[in-house]
């Protein structure tokens, strides 16, 4: 799970360091994602990156989105592996164009 490996997981495995063969376990749910992300594991001196929060959107009209949204996990320190990504749950009305 989430302190596991170098490389946290979610809805995926983790990434793996150069010099650690193990990886973060996927979790999570596919459908009505709600799960945050993981920090990643060190091997020996620095610190693994936070894990992504999570975004949970209801939209009763339209969404225009001009940007991005994201929860990415963060970078891990030296030795360190990287955050695993958080969860976009998104529910909108989708309304018919003619």
């Amino acid at each position: 799970m989430c302190w596991v490996a170098v490389g946290a997981g979610h809805g995926g495995r983790g990434g793996r360091g150069t010099s650690v063969r193990r990886t973060g376990a996927p979790y999570g749910q596919l459908f009505d994602p709600m799960d945050r992300g993981c920090r990643g594991g060190h091997n020996s001196g620095g610190q693994g990156g936070s894990g992504g929060g999570v975004i949970f959107l209801e939209v009763t009209g339209s969404l225009q989105n001009d940007g991005e949204i994201s929860v990415n996990g963060a970078r891990g320190g030296n030795t360190a592996g990287g955050g695993s990504g958080g969860s976009i749950n998104m529910k909108i009305n989708l309304i018919k164009v003619r």
